[in-house]
């Protein structure tokens, strides 16, 4: 029985992890507002937890725009390891003496993401990993 329960729940993780869901985009100021909180700063936008995108705004183009560039991100290197990465490369930025506001700024990830916000075209002429382009 056991055996059973732990094969079903691989076959779920599995398919979470590599099933490319399509993001759905949700608009809540009370989770941005608390993420707000603990971050020190107001936020537009997050990638909440794969595939749901939470703004501020539905009409922010630009805003959506940059968190589906962070939803394309989480596909390349599976939502795990893009949040795993994500915390990595913002440790060894404040470890290399950043604050807090440089060291979230100079995440390849949100090197990208700024980057290109305001290419309409972008999310669909991506090429996927192009964060690591990003890498300083």
């Amino acid at each position: 029985m056991k055996f059973i329960i732990t094969f079903n729940f691989l076959i779920l993780l599995m398919f979470y992890l590599f099933y490319p869901l399509k993001p759905i985009i949700v608009q809540n100021d009370l989770i941005l507002d608390s993420t707000s909180v603990i971050m020190g700063g107001k936020i537009n936008g997050l990638e909440f937890f794969y595939p749901f995108t939470i703004v501020r705004d539905l009409n922010d183009e630009t805003v959506i725009r940059h968190e589906l560039i962070h939803f394309k991100q989480m596909q390349d290197s599976l939502p795990i390891a893009y949040h795993l990465l994500y915390l990595k490369y913002y440790i060894n930025n404040r470890m290399a003496g950043m604050d807090h506001n440089w060291a979230y700024l100079n995440i390849c990830f949100e090197l990208e993401a700024y980057a290109k916000e305001n290419d309409k075209d972008y999310l669909h002429n991506r090429i996927p990993f192009s964060h690591f382009l990003y890498l300083r």
